[in-house]
């Protein structure tokens, strides 16, 4: 779905959500010396008619919210959950697309999806993958979360849907490679907890693969044997996440 299409969409249940009929907006907009036909209007929020950024500004101001909220890229991942969308099904078209790739698709899907859900109240989810694993799959899919430390992310992902940590302990001495493997343990036991506690309603299992919101996303395949001798790439997960952001 294009920006022009998200952006129509918003001004419509914006205007819905005020209670207000078309004719009823178009006379608002006139106080904003924005003169619309009735013809325009459904063109707009049909996503036929790209927004001027003058006449978002002025339709923020008609109906009392922000412009941010006509954004596409918005807080409420509507559209970063429209894209993965649009990327998933181009990954599936196109002969040559690696399965790797419509694997982390349907991955960062899975866990947006379920971040919208948790952000309108609904938590009760049965999900294949572990609570960590969906905690990090958001500090890379998330808007802005890119760029950064794993540490930086990790903290931003969990911020996103109401959790707070409180950090990483002070390990004991030992190798690089002990002392990332107590950190990484007390960071799955700590986010388990303040998801049995914050979410009880989420049945999470352990890591998978194939990150999986039972009766939320599908988990899309890719068609058979449309890229010959790439199928043992399925059960061969990405490389960690931590080894993403120091790039590794």
């Amino acid at each position: 779905m294009d920006a022009d299409r998200i952006v129509g969409q918003k001004l419509a249940e914006l205007r819905k959500r005020k209670g207000l009929r078309q004719e009823d907006f178009l006379k608002l907009l006139e106080t904003q010396d924005v003169s619309w036909t009735q013809t325009v209007l459904s063109r707009v929020e049909s996503g036929k008619r790209p927004l001027k950024l003058t006449e978002g500004f002025a339709i923020a101001d008609a109906l009392g919210v922000g412009a941010d909220e006509l954004s596409p890229a918005s807080s409420n991942l509507h559209y970063q959950i429209q894209k993965l969308i649009d990327d998933q099904k181009r990954h599936i078209s196109t002969i040559g697309a690696s399965r790797s790739m419509l694997l982390e698709v349907n991955n960062a899907l899975a866990a947006l999806s379920l971040a919208q859900e948790l952000s309108q109240g609904h938590a009760e989810f049965t999900v294949q993958g572990s609570p960590l694993q969906f905690v990090e799959l958001l500090s890379v899919w998330i808007p802005g979360g890119s760029g950064t430390s794993y540490s930086t992310n990790f903290v931003r992902g969990l911020d996103w849907i109401g959790l707070s940590y409180g950090g990483d302990p002070t390990p004991t001495v030992g190798t690089d490679e002990e002392i990332a493997a107590e950190i990484e343990e007390a960071r799955a036991g700590e986010v388990k907890r303040l998801f049995s506690e914050h979410y009880p309603g989420l049945q999470f299992g352990g890591y998978e693969t194939k990150f999986r919101v039972i009766g939320l996303t599908d988990f899309v395949e890719e068609p058979q044997n449309a890229i010959p001798g790439l199928s043992t790439y399925l059960d061969t997960p990405p490389r960690s996440w931590k080894d993403r952001f120091d790039g590794r």
